[in-house]
């Protein structure tokens, strides 16, 4: 199989990297998996999913304090998330029993596991044909794809200004990526507001506590340039459906997409020490995430024949059916994560550098660089 890279599923990770890929041998793989094409594309893909939503609401804030009023920054966000080990793999016990596994492996890597993917032989059902029933026929080999990272990198930029009543106003973007075949846009907005100010007898105390709440939101379309065709499917010898004959494969749209959101909200409590401030964050976020492959696509759906042939070697010659499928795959995760974050910040007169870590189920490490006047 022609790869330059493992999996097709990591230009998904726009951020810190974009790798190249060739997106034909993984994506005609999974296509050659019959009915269990949605059940692997959708556990292979899961964590990077949930992974690039979490880390894409992260990293909104670097203090308790807002700014005063028309203060503002400019700060470029990048960090690193980790997918945890129960989902750096997936089962294959649960494939149709159409789909043998080799090696009577019992898991595959996801995109955020390790290691090479799992050789899968697809048969035919037993088949009744001109009175004649046929056992099971092999009629193609896959491998699911190979682990690539169970880190996920995230990058963007965001600008603050101050607000009356101690409020600051946050928004975020990604910057157009001069990346072939790929349109994609990124944007969040966030308020925090200073609520020390509301709380009789303790709005003197030396340190600041805010809320804060921000969404983010993301929508990517990549077009594949080598185009999925009946004849990649297998060797053996096909016949169009009525629906696959009047598809011209190598004029589809064929192409992923996908878009996610994510909402947060955080108790913020900092302190200023010179040039140095702690800060403690506790919210959740609530992350969703879709993928979908678009066009058509051809899919080995029946047998129509099997022609015996005279030999011990290859006593069949299986002729199956292909037919059209439009628009498969469509993945859905949706997840709520409570989580606890813990950074400091360091101030340089108009330069600041913030470091965080937040604790949760996909934890993300991040940092920040920014100039500002508070």
């Amino acid at each position: 199989m022609n790869k330059k890279i493992n999996s097709f599923f990591w230009v998904i990770a726009l951020t810190l990297m974009i790798y190249k890929a060739d997106a034909q041998g993984d994506i005609s793989n999974l296509f050659k998996a019959g009915g269990d094409l949605n059940k692997l594309a959708s556990s292979y893909v899961k964590p990077l999913g949930i992974g690039f939503a979490t880390g894409m609401g992260s990293n909104w804030y670097s203090t308790g304090s807002t700014h005063r009023t028309l203060g503002f920054d400019i700060t470029v966000k990048a960090g690193a998330l980790f997918v945890p080990t129960s989902d750096q793999t997936f089962d294959l016990t649960k494939l149709s029993s159409n789909l043998q596994v080799e090696n009577k492996a019992t898991s595959a890597p996801t995109f955020a596991g390790s290691g090479k993917g799992v050789g899968l032989t697809l048969y035919s059902p037993s088949t009744t044909i001109n009175g004649t029933t046929y056992s099971p026929q092999k009629l193609t080999t896959l491998t699911t794809p190979d682990g690539v990272s169970k880190i996920l990198p995230t990058l963007c930029v965001q600008g603050s200004i101050g607000l009356p009543l101690k409020t600051e106003l946050t928004v975020r973007f990604l910057p157009k990526l001069p990346l072939q075949n790929i349109n994609c846009s990124l944007w969040g907005v966030g308020i925090k507001h200073d609520i020390k100010q509301w709380i009789p007898g303790i709005s003197l105390l030396p340190f600041s506590l805010s809320v804060m709440a921000a969404y983010t939101k993301f929508n990517m379309d990549y077009s594949f340039d080598n185009k999925i065709t009946p004849a990649l499917l297998s060797s053996n010898p096909i016949e169009l459906d009525a629906t696959a004959k009047l598809i011209d494969y190598n004029k589809s749209n064929q192409g992923f997409g996908m878009s996610s959101s994510s909402f947060m909200a955080n108790v913020i409590i900092s302190k200023d020490l010179l040039f140095f401030t702690p800060y403690l964050g506790v919210g959740f976020s609530q992350n969703n995430f879709h993928f979908g492959f678009n066009g058509d696509y051809p899919y080995l759906s029946s047998i129509n024949q099997i022609k015996t042939i005279a030999t011990t070697t290859t006593p069949h010659t299986v002729v199956y059916n292909v037919s059209n499928l439009n628009n498969p795959v469509n993945v859905d995760y949706n997840t709520f994560m409570p989580g606890a974050t813990v950074g400091f910040k360091l101030n340089f007169v108009v330069l600041h550098i913030n470091a965080q870590y937040t604790f949760q189920q996909y934890p993300v490490a991040s940092l920040g660089l920014g100039l500002g006047i508070r």
